[in-house]
Order: C-alpha cells, then sequence, then structure tokens
C-alpha cells in the first residue's frame, strides 16, 4: 500500500488502494456477522453470552468452550484479526497523498483528499450506506480507542473540509512527482 509512488494522486489512491481496503473491512464484517455470536450458539448448542448462570462446573466448562470458538470476542485469532483489519485502515490513511504524515492528519493534503478519506471512512465503519459510525466494537471487533481515533480522522477531515484550503506544496509536488513517474514509464515501454 504505502510503496507505490502513483498513489499519491488522489483518484488512483482512492480506486486502488481504499476501494482494496473496503473490501477487506467489508468482507471481515460478513465473516463477523455469520460467524459471529448467532452462529456460535446454534453450532455449539451453547448458552448467550450475556447469560448470568450459577458457575457449577458445567457452566465453567461451556464457558471456556465458547472463548475457544474462533469468532469469539475474546478468542485469540478473533482479536488478531481485527487488529489486522484496523491496521489496515490506518495504513490506507497513511498512504497516497496522506504518505509520511500521521493517520488522520488532513492539514497538508486539502479538501479533495480529505472529501475522500471521510467518505472512506464512514463507508467501512458505518453498518449501512449511513452517515455516522456504526458498532464498529461489535461488527468488527474494534476496540474502544480504535473507534474513538476512526471517529477523529472523520472529524478531522471535516474540518479539512470545512477549511477548504488547497493542497500544500509538498503535497502538489508528491502528486506531481506520482505523474512524472508514470511518464518516464510510458517513454521507456515504447
Amino acid at each position: 500500500i504505502q510503496l507505490s509512488p502513483s498513489y499519491a494522486q488522489p483518484p488512483i489512491w482512492s480506486e486502488k488502494c481504499l476501494n482494496a481496503v473496503r473490501n477487506c473491512v467489508n468482507e471481515w464484517r460478513n465473516i463477523v456477522s455469520y460467524h459471529g455470536e448467532k452462529q456460535m450458539q446454534t453450532s455449539c448448542n451453547l448458552i448467550p453470552l450475556g447469560e448470568n448462570k450459577s458457575q457449577s462446573d458445567g457452566d465453567v466448562e461451556e464457558s471456556a468452550y465458547k472463548e475457544e470458538y474462533p469468532m469469539h470476542p475474546r478468542n485469540e485469532w478473533s482479536k488478531s484479526t481485527s487488529l489486522q483489519v484496523y491496521g489496515l485502515v490506518q495504513m490506507a490513511m497513511q498512504s497516497g497523498p496522506l504518505k509520511g504524515s500521521n493517520p488522520g492528519y488532513f492539514k497538508r493534503c486539502g479538501a479533495e483528499v480529505a472529501s475522500i478519506a471521510k467518505i472512506f471512512l464512514i463507508n467501512c465503519t458505518s453498518d449501512k450506506e449511513g452517515l455516522e459510525v456504526g458498532d464498529v466494537e461489535k461488527n468488527l471487533r474494534f476496540t474502544a480507542k480504535q473507534k474513538e481515533s476512526i471517529e477523529k480522522w472523520i472529524r478531522n477531515a471535516e474540518k479539512a473540509i470545512a477549511v477548504n484550503k488547497p493542497p500544500s506544496k509538498s503535497s502538489l509536488k508528491l502528486q506531481a512527482t506520482s505523474k512524472g513517474d508514470k511518464k518516464k514509464r510510458k517513454k521507456s515501454k515504447a
């Protein structure tokens, strides 16, 4: 994601980087939705996770068995995968025209890139084609801190859109360099 110089151009970044990451996030959401708590309860014939029962030996064994289920929220596999998915989203926010910055830092990139990033973040985190962050803690298994980070990135994008400044000189230079690399590759092929 971060190594391709042509991703500095907003349309290419959106098409080739953000769409791929969005597809990964949506696939993880679908996996969690299908194999999540409901599937765990029906396939394992277990009690619902939220029920309070006395902690007899059988209940302790059932509880331990639930946590061994790969899609249980406390299972290490599930935690690791959700961390990797969050890492992809974060990397997307540090690539292309946002390369070399902290994730969600839109002050140099201009309103166009901030708008693309905001739409991407909302599409990744909303339950449906909504306008706000959905329950990413349940649907994507993100932590509360990860959810707060994404909400902060969306707020920062909204601020950059409202200010409506053009991209900085360094951002424009990065985009021009990526266009120049493309022209050089075309000439060398000819």
